[in-house]
């Protein structure tokens, strides 16, 4: 991808995304946790907290504490999760190295499998844009398209 483009996409340098990749190489951790209800996360620790503060600038995420007893450092964690991580996982795949490499792909294999098919989707079976005028959230946190609804109700 030209540097102009990667500035435009992503808001940043290729040298920055280099420092990323060499960083998160070292220090990062790519994974999907196996507990229900948890997503695709990168994650870095530094009892530094700067380097995790260009990442908070970067990309987002969060950063936490993680204190430990004297005479241990106390230390901050840079966690990124959802789909900002499995875009920056792609964006970083090729600068990794083979170990990392395979971590990604792992994680963003489990990812894709256990994302629900219907959550990305734009249109519903028939074809009906899933706007905020046409759609209609359940409970259950599930789409329903509004315009089908109503050709049921007058078939009926």
């Amino acid at each position: 991808m030209p540097p102009t483009t990667l500035r435009a996409a992503y808001g940043i340098s290729p040298s920055e995304l280099n420092w990323v990749a060499g960083f998160l190489e070292g220090e990062g951790c790519f994974r999907m946790p196996k507990a229900p209800g948890s997503g695709l996360n990168i994650s870095a620790s530094q009892v530094q907290r700067f380097p995790l503060d260009t990442l908070l600038c970067l990309f987002g995420g969060s950063i936490r504490a993680k204190p430990y007893k004297p005479p241990q450092n106390n230390q901050w964690v840079w966690t990124l999760i959802g789909i900002q991580a499995s875009g920056l996982m792609m964006t970083l795949y090729a600068l990794m190295s083979p170990r990392r490499r395979e971590q990604i792909a792992t994680a963003l294999t489990t990812w894709r499998t256990r994302q629900p098919a219907n959550r990305y989707k734009t249109r519903c079976v028939h074809g009906h844009s899933f706007t905020l005028e046409n759609t209609r959230v359940t409970r259950r946190g599930q789409r329903q398209c509004k315009a089908c609804a109503r050709l049921r109700k007058v078939a009926a």
